[in-house]
């Protein structure tokens, strides 16, 4: 492994110590002229697993770098690890920088086909941002029996049973699906997990979603299975926006909107969802806009020190990573607004993973919903309370959870 600190010196300045207080390491490595991984975590840890993120314009530190180092921090909370040593896996990224619609599953081949023996033996990898779970599918076939393969070897688990419950997770079809977006439970765990755990984590303050005004940007896999989930909890999406525009719902049910969004994660819009035009790939509309509940599922860093004082939100929900700059947070809490850090409430797949791997048995698709919702809200609730005994932010709770590295042993007993 090529250390990062030895061959990419440029990013010196990056102060890892300050995205991560643990003892680690750092790998940043060009694949291809398009295409980097980056893997983050303990020294005494060799297995690490990271979503891959496509974009037309990739910058290496905030969307590579630190997107590992997210990673590992979420699987500090959500699993999986090794049991003997106690050691959360680590965290990686993979970025390719090219849009979206142009990205052919033949180049994505060509890059994982790069990673052949990493993903045989010790990296997982799963879709993230710009890329679907059935694009991942049909690249690492002939690779890899699926993308969390190498987690599977490199932990020595039950290959057979975790494959099969990978197999529920990754290929077979939801008998409802919520859209064409929302097809397999990959699509709908993160955000149905989240949306579950945001009255737990809030408890404190006596806060639930029932009647609250969300805005909501960012509406691919997430961000809808979020929105249908808050409605069924009797919360109000007031407004949505992703990167075909931002919309006044005007009381729309959200499986209508839900309705119309295709596979490939564009908006149908009828004529009377009112669509506003994008200037950019952040709606401001969206973050200025009056409501109880303002969640971020969109792009990292939606909300900087600029933004601060045009948000309008008591509560801000990170459903995407890093959706809100380390330093805008600061002027946040001084304003009074509650911001829900990504750690613990954006690691839906990450803890069904780690159930599908480290359960010992076989589950259903249900089985599997079941276990993860309860292991985020599980997750939450602790968060909640060291926030309390503590008397200290939520990220502040999250950065001592982080530390401490021990939560997600609980899945062992989900």
């Amino acid at each position: 492994m090529v250390s990062h600190r030895e061959k990419h010196c440029k990013y010196n300045s990056m102060k890892p110590e300050n995205l991560r207080s643990t003892p680690s390491t750092l790998e940043l490595r060009r694949l291809t002229p398009d295409a980097w991984i980056s893997r983050w975590g303990n020294l005494e840890m060799p297995v690490a697993a990271g979503g891959i993120i496509v974009a037309p314009q990739i910058v290496v530190r905030e969307d590579i770098v630190e997107g590992a180092c997210a990673m590992q921090r979420k699987f500090s909370l959500a699993g999986p690890g090794d049991p003997t040593t106690g050691l959360p896996i680590n965290g990686a990224r993979i970025g390719i920088e090219s849009k979206p619609e142009d990205l052919s599953i033949d180049h994505l081949k060509s890059i994982l086909s790069m990673l052949h023996d990493e993903l045989q033996s010790n990296l997982g990898t799963a879709a993230s941002v710009g890329i679907s779970a059935e694009q991942v599918n049909q690249a690492i076939e002939g690779i890899v029996p699926n993308p969390q393969f190498g987690i599977i070897q490199g932990l020595n688990l039950d290959a057979d049973t975790a494959n099969m419950n990978l197999h529920r997770i990754f290929h077979e079809f939801l008998p409802e699906p919520i859209s064409g977006r929302h097809r397999h439970l990959t699509d709908v765990l993160t955000g149905t997990a989240a949306a579950r755990a945001i009255p737990p984590l809030l408890n404190k303050d006596s806060i639930n979603l029932a009647d609250k005004r969300i805005a909501l940007q960012g509406f691919g896999a997430v961000g809808g299975s979020f929105a249908h989930t808050a409605d069924m909890l009797g919360a109000h999406i007031t407004m949505i926006g992703n990167t075909s525009g931002c919309f006044d719902t005007k009381e729309t049910p959200v499986s209508d909107i839900l309705s119309s969004l295709s596979s490939e994660n564009n908006f149908k819009l009828r004529p009377d969802m009112n669509i506003v035009p994008l200037v950019s790939a952040i709606p401001h509309d969206i973050i200025s806009k009056p409501c109880d509940i303002l969640v971020l599922a969109g792009p990292s860093r939606t909300i900087t020190t600029d933004d601060v004082s045009t948000v309008q939100a008591e509560v801000i929900v990170e459903l995407a990573n890093m959706a809100v700059a380390p330093d805008a947070k600061v002027f946040l809490k001084q304003k009074g607004i509650t911001v829900i850090p990504f750690e613990p409430i954006n690691i839906g797949n990450a803890a069904a993973f780690a159930i599908a791997q480290m359960n010992g048995k076989e589950l259903t698709a249900d089985e599997i919903l079941i276990k993860t919702i309860n292991h985020v809200i599980w997750i939450n609730e602790q968060i909640r309370t060291i926030s309390f005994q503590q008397d200290c932010s939520l990220t502040e709770a999250v950065n001592i959870a982080v530390q401490k590295g021990s939560l997600w042993k609980h899945i062992l007993n989900v």
